[in-house]
């Protein structure tokens, strides 16, 4: 089996990476490298979610670069084409469904919806339009002003937000005179991945540990067993990661997604790996995922203070014995390598 996935690295200064993976014979290569426009480039991110624009290998792929969306010819690797709005910051993946591109806009907590063409059709906020628009301007509402923002209720209080200061080593980055789409902003929702459940767009909240289905705006799994990343629909089962290890599958009835568990795997417990987990391809016989090595302890998604064991790789599970059957090692891609979307690569036949 073959993939490709995307990787960044802390120190660099922002360049989108794809890579090729052979799982049985262990190895990965750099098949494209691509260096953004000043005005788009951040320090330390890549492109993250990726995703097929038409049939697997046989069409163009779509990359989530920081701040825009890259569409990439695999036929030469060449980015061919960019597509950027003022608004984004942080987009975290990318699905494609019936002609649209539906992107999770991390940094401003929204899910925006194009055209194929580019043009922009609508979107889903997740936060009130007015938050966002003081956050596009430069504030950084702290999370206790923000989540009463929420809850005003049927009394004229106050719309105010605390703007609230990152800490000393972060205030550079995050600047209000930096333009929205350069600066690091705090998130409150943090969507990570949509996918499309016929019609039904399921979205991956990973500060709130929870699956939202924004066709009804229910809370189909309203608290996961860790912080979600990935969420990939296969067979009936609609299936994510966690960040701390786990890989769960829910089950799917009469269209609708169901808080029924129907398979966990714990990857530490079981495999004897751990590290940032996220990147997820599932099919028939293979469950492949992705883990990031810890530099630091951040606010959510890992509790473990002892993270010198944690490793970045692709590790590949048969499905019926749970058994770690493939891992590549991505240690040598860089000083603090990031290890973020995955998509399966079919093998071509004449």
């Amino acid at each position: 089996m073959k993939l490709l996935t995307t990787i960044s690295d802390t120190l660099d200064p922002g360049f989108g990476r794809i890579v090729a993976v052979d799982l049985e014979r262990e190895t990965a290569e750099i098949v494209l490298e691509w260096v953004p426009p000043p005005s788009l480039r951040t320090s330390g991110k890549g492109f993250l979610g990726l995703a097929w624009l038409g049939a697997p290998g046989r069409s163009d792929l779509i990359a989530c670069a920081h701040a825009g969306l890259c569409r990439i010819d695999p036929a030469t690797w060449t980015v061919s084409g960019v597509l950027h709005q003022p608004c984004m910051n942080d987009l975290h993946h990318v699905a494609v469904h019936d002609g649209r591109l539906l992107v999770t806009n991390t940094g401003l907590d929204r899910i925006d919806v194009f055209e194929t063409s580019g043009q922009f059709v609508g979107g889903w906020d997740l936060s009130p339009a007015w938050i966002a628009a003081e956050r596009l301007s430069g504030c950084n509402p702290s999370r206790g002003s923000w989540a009463g923002a929420l809850q005003l209720g049927w009394k004229l209080n106050s719309n105010a937000l605390e703007d609230e200061r990152f800490p000393p080593n972060l205030e550079q980055s995050a600047s209000p005179s930096l333009p929205f789409p350069t600066r690091k902003t705090r998130h409150f929702v943090h969507p990570n991945h949509i996918t499309m459940l016929g019609g039904r767009p399921l979205v991956t909240r990973f500060i709130d540990r929870s699956i939202q289905d924004l066709a009804d705006w229910s809370f189909s799994i309203p608290e996961t067993p860790g912080h979600p990343h990935d969420g990939e629909l296969h067979g009936d089962c609609f299936w994510i990661t966690c960040t701390t290890g786990l890989i769960i599958g829910y089950a799917i009835k009469n269209g609708r997604l169901t808080p029924q568990e129907i398979e966990r795997i714990d990857i530490p417990r079981r495999i004897g790996r751990s590290g940032w987990c996220r990147g997820l391809v599932v099919t028939d016989h293979l469950i492949v995922v992705g883990l990031t090595a810890v530099q630091y302890m951040p606010p959510f998604g890992w509790s473990d203070p002892d993270f010198s064991k944690t490793e970045t790789s692709i590790l590949a599970i048969d499905r019926r014995t749970l058994k770690l059957i493939a891992r590549v090692d991505f240690q040598r891609f860089g000083q603090l390598p990031k290890l973020f979307g995955m998509v399966e690569l079919p093998t071509m036949r004449d």
